[in-house]
């Protein structure tokens, strides 16, 4: 349906039901400290939101997700940008707030999204 906003899964297990159906996911505040490998089979998604956990790091087969447009890594462990995402040609908007990211760090971020609105 045009103009709908997709259906925002909130669970993995749900969500592996039919991983090729997944446009949005959402496991926010799910403590984890491990990125669920699982949600590299979700080729079609396009949001991601991770806020609220204890993330240090993501795979860097992130990448291999080309649709993904938004990616909200809010109030996690990052002191860096992960790897892999500067690789996605779709992405749009990239929440970093509350991250322990160094200040001198952001401008570098920045310098390799050029077309990706960031927040730190």
């Amino acid at each position: 349906m045009v103009g709908c906003a997709p259906k925002t899964y909130t669970s993995l297990e749900e969500a592996m039901k039919h991983p090729e159906k997944v446009e949005s996911l959402t496991l926010a505040w799910e403590r984890l400290r491990v990125f669920p490998e699982e949600i590299l089979q979700m080729k079609n998604l396009q949001r991601l939101n991770l806020k609220n956990n204890q993330l240090r790091s993501l795979p860097a087969e992130i990448a291999t997700l080309q649709k993904l447009e938004r990616i909200d890594l809010s109030n996690n462990k990052f002191k860096t940008l992960p790897t892999g995402v500067d690789k996605l040609p779709k992405l749009e908007r990239l929440q970093l707030m509350r991250n322990p990211i160094p200040k001198e760090l952001r401008a570098a971020i920045l310098k390799k999204l050029p077309n990706t609105a960031v927040n730190f």
